[in-house]
């Protein structure tokens, strides 16, 4: 059996079923860092410990008539311990549409000091967090009261936020489908010492008497709509967004170690067509565990899940074909992109219209910033891309983001 001190997720292989479970109870979408420990399902205990958490919550948001697409975003960061906690929103616009951008190229970052975690109300579910919520800021996941006329929505995200200062208003309710997380829990997991490893002796580790406290666990829903209002002053003009039944793509991603030492690279796709959804996150470890490359990703017909897909240190989904050389970080960046996916499936994207360039260490809270910047050869930046792309000949809008940290 190999040594290792990174365990992936399974590996998923179409059309083959299994190692992966269907997100489809409410009590799936509970935030997960401010649970003392995991599921006592999982293969792995996590204990307290003096570890970083970071949690994201995202909603991209996808509007094929206008053009407008984006995400909204809540991350919880959890250092040292608990020494430091609190809660943040990124908020993004922007569109392939060069004549829509001009007026909604946005990108805020806000700190919200009041938000507290909400329980779940059933005693059952003591430990389960359903919602975030502050004096005019909330998020909240609710059962969909419409789900035995509506099969398929089973859950309602509600977005409400006020921030005056800043005049940003948005109102959203999101309807989400199914989703899906990979064994065991979503969870790739990363070990202080080696251990013997092979997929079907998970359970050993844990009889080993090995634990551990630092993971990566991605859960998520590709297919559902959103409605609302979104209303954002930008110097003397106040923009008005209107969405009506607007495709999103919502995630939870949980860093169980600081950034830095979770992965060297990330790369994400999200695809949206009247047809069809495409997702992938692809992520690359540090030299510390093993440079290995994991990928998941996922295709929708209408909204129904029709092929999920993981691997492990198998030939890469994403290939950059052409790049180019950001002179101030020194970074390659991608301008054409292809990708592989398992099932047969291509996908390439050319001439890529970078919407957003930024430094990651000025949008992470202060606490995780300094924490980074104390590590030398950090030089973690994000460049996210929004365009026209076509999947099985149907044309629709892409959203991908290429993430070097080390």
């Amino acid at each position: 059996m190999p040594s290792t001190n990174f365990i992936p997720i399974y590996e998923v292989i179409p059309p083959a079923q299994g190692h992966y479970k269907t997100v489809n109870k409410l009590s799936d979408l509970s935030w997960k860092v401010p649970k003392d420990g995991f599921e006592k399902s999982s293969a792995l205990k996590i204990k307290k410990s003096m570890d970083s958490k970071i949690e994201t919550q995202t909603l991209y948001f996808t509007d094929l008539d206008s053009g407008v697409s984006g995400f909204v975003q809540i991350l919880y960061s959890h250092v040292l311990g608990g020494f430091y906690r609190g809660f943040q929103l990124n908020f993004k616009i922007f569109s392939h549409k060069k004549d829509v951008a001009k007026d909604f190229e946005i990108w805020e970052s806000y700190k919200l000091n009041d938000m507290e975690f909400v329980k779940s109300a059933s005693k059952s579910d003591h430990y389960v967090y359903l919602g975030a919520k502050g004096k005019k800021t909330s998020i909240a996941f609710t059962k969909n009261p419409k789900k035995k006329t509506n099969t398929k929505y089973y859950a309602n995200l509600d977005i409400d936020i006020e921030i005056p200062k800043k005049d940003l208003i948005i109102h959203l309710k999101a309807y989400l489908g199914d989703g899906f997380m990979i064994s065991p829990s979503g969870c790739s997991y990363y070990l202080d010492k080696e251990v013997n490893f092979k997929e079907d002796t998970l359970a050993n580790i844990k009889r080993s008497g090995r634990t551990s406290e630092k993971y990566m666990r991605h859960m998520f829903m590709p297919n559902g709509y959103c409605e609302g209002h979104i209303e954002y002053s930008k110097g003397d003009d106040l923009l008005e967004i209107n969405l009506v039944k607007v495709p999103v793509v919502y995630i939870d991603a949980v860093q169980g170690l600081l950034p830095n030492k979770a992965a060297r690279m990330w790369n994400f796709l999200c695809f949206k067509s009247k047809s069809y959804t495409v997702t992938l996150m692809e992520f690359i470890t540090t030299e510390e565990y093993g440079s290995v490359t994991v990928s998941i990703w996922s295709i929708s017909e209408g909204d129904k899940l029709t092929s999920i897909g993981s691997q492990v240190d198998n030939d890469r989904i994403v290939r950059y074909k052409q790049v180019e050389v950001d002179k101030e970080t020194g970074w390659e960046y991608p301008t054409t992109v292809k990708f592989d996916f398992m099932n047969g499936d291509k996908m390439k994207i050319k001439n890529m219209n970078m919407v957003n360039r930024f430094d990651i260490l000025g949008e992470l809270p202060s606490a995780i910033r300094k924490a980074a910047e104390s590590i030398a050869n950090i030089k973690p930046y994000l460049y996210q891309y929004c365009q026209q792309a076509e999947f099985r000949g149907e044309k629709g809008t892409s959203i991908v983001e290429a993430t070097f940290i080390s």
